[in-house]
């Protein structure tokens, strides 16, 4: 994926492999073992890091030679299928600024119409950690957390913002979560529309918001620009949605991203879901960045934008597909679809191929009026009842083929709302199933080589709630 000349890329990659090697002992023995002694050599025989196996290495990940005092620790949570835990990134002051000097010459210094810093408003996740010291002029931050406290603190910081702007907010960005939940609690609370303090953009982060929820961050904000951002709690550079071309575009030099094809086990039809990178001399190998080449996202951090935690070759355990090349970012893209391990495979003429992307899924489901939806977590707790802000419940799975089926099956199943009629069940089968097929491409081709797709609606119950991704 080639922005920036080469030779810088590779400077960078070079000087990145060898503070690895040189004060990091879980990276000295992993690059050793590659047998090269050339840096950027050494970094290309590198198999993925998974992060199972970077929570496991614990401070023999660290890289040595800094003041413990001096560290920000960000959290990135193990999910239920890589063994729990939590993976500590840890951050120095050093690397921070020079991030932060990267994305101020990135966003300049200002417009005619608005010189000098804008008016933000940025709702925190608390999750991951503290944020890097306090905020730039202009930048009001409030710590997304599912209490009533957080509600009122965005109000004072919505006011605060709208006065440094001087009757505008440039930006409000956040989670697409705590966005909907401000939107939820602005109405209810008698603070809508949001859009009264002058509002000029919504910025969100992780997966791309669904039309649902861009619908209902409009409602409270108004039409104004949303816009979505891929991001990881493990690294700081953004991915935002580019305009143009509707791709994804890292920034260089803070991000070095690469493709790696999605290992695929044993399931229906001698094919499977995708799994980890495989053991040593058995993984995954990489896919070339071109236009629709799909694969898992493997990123690694560049000195000084990253120095305290090495993370060579890091799999974020997304899938993305690749985009054309776009001429506003002089750059290919990619679009993300989703959580690999929630992806459905099948074989097709002997082959394991994707066919179903948790992102198609989640978008297609995400608008259909009688799908069932999660316990929000503010729900949960008893701070926002009734908000009906959680996920759909909805599963995804390839079967066997059935007798007199010539190819595997792929069945979904959505919960429908309590009080649904049989011929509402019916219509929310029948919708998903139409919603699905305009969406997926390979799916489609799934179908139309003989390949079933049943689409089933099942009682709210028989799925059982998911707040986090696995």
């Amino acid at each position: 994926m080639g922005a920036g000349p080469a030779a810088v890329r590779d400077a960078l990659l070079a000087e990145t492999v060898a503070h690895a090697r040189g004060r990091s002992p879980f990276w000295r023995a992993r690059l050793e073992g590659t047998g090269a002694a050339d840096p950027v050599e050494a970094f290309r025989r590198l198999e993925p890091l998974t992060k199972r196996e970077a929570i496991a290495a614990g401070d023999a990940l660290q890289a040595g030679g800094f003041d413990r005092a001096d560290d920000r620790i960000v959290l990135s949570s193990g999910t239920r299928r890589e063994g729990g835990g939590c993976l500590y990134v840890r951050r120095q002051p050093a690397e921070e600024e020079a991030l932060a000097t990267f994305l101020d010459g990135l966003r300049g210094a200002g417009t005619a119409e608005a010189p000098g810093p804008p008016a933000v408003v940025e709702l925190w996740n608390v999750w991951h950690g503290l944020p890097p010291g306090a905020p730039p002029a202009g930048t009001f931050r409030v710590p997304w957390m599912p209490h009533d406290n957080f509600f009122e603190l965005a109000r004072a910081a919505f006011e605060d913002a709208a006065r440094f702007g001087g009757g505008r907010i440039d930006a409000v960005r956040g989670s697409v979560s705590a966005l909907l939940a401000l939107a939820a609690s602005a109405a209810r609370r008698g603070d809508a529309p949001l859009s009264r303090y002058g509002v000029r953009a919504v910025g969100t982060n992780s997966y791309e918001a669904t039309g649902r929820s861009r619908r209902l961050i409009a409602a409270a904000f108004g039409d104004v620009p949303i816009i979505d951002s891929y991001s990881l709690s493990e690294f700081t550079t953004p991915a935002p949605k580019c305009e143009a071309c509707a791709g994804r575009h890292f920034a260089y030099p803070p991000l070095l991203p690469e493709l790696f094809e999605p290992e695929i086990g044993a399931a229906p039809g001698g094919a499977g879901g995708p799994g980890g990178p495989g053991g040593p001399g058995g993984g995954p190998r990489p896919v070339e960045w071109r236009p629709g080449a799909v694969g898992r996202l493997v990123l690694t951090g560049l000195v000084p934008f990253v120095q305290r935690t090495p993370l060579l070759r890091y799999d974020t355990g997304d899938l993305v597909a690749a985009t054309g090349d776009c001429a506003a970012a002089d750059d290919l893209g990619f679009r993300v679809l989703g959580r690999a391990v929630d992806a459905v495979a099948v074989a097709i003429d002997g082959r394991a191929r994707l066919v179903l992307f948790p992102a198609d899924l989640e978008h297609a489901v995400d608008d259909q009026p009688h799908a069932a939806r999660a316990a929000h977590l503010l729900e949960r707790l008893g701070v926002l009842e009734g908000c009906d802000l959680g996920p759909p419940k909805v599963v995804a799975r390839a079967e066997p083929a059935a007798g007199g089926e010539a190819a595997a099956r792929i069945v979904v199943e959505v919960a429908a709302v309590p009080h649904a009629t049989d011929v509402e069940r019916r219509t929310l089968a029948g919708t998903l199933r139409q919603a699905l097929l305009a969406r997926s491409e390979p799916l489609r081709g799934f179908v139309d080589g003989g390949g079933a797709l049943e689409v089933r609606a099942v009682d709210a119950g028989a799925i059982p709630d998911r707040l986090f991704k696995r």
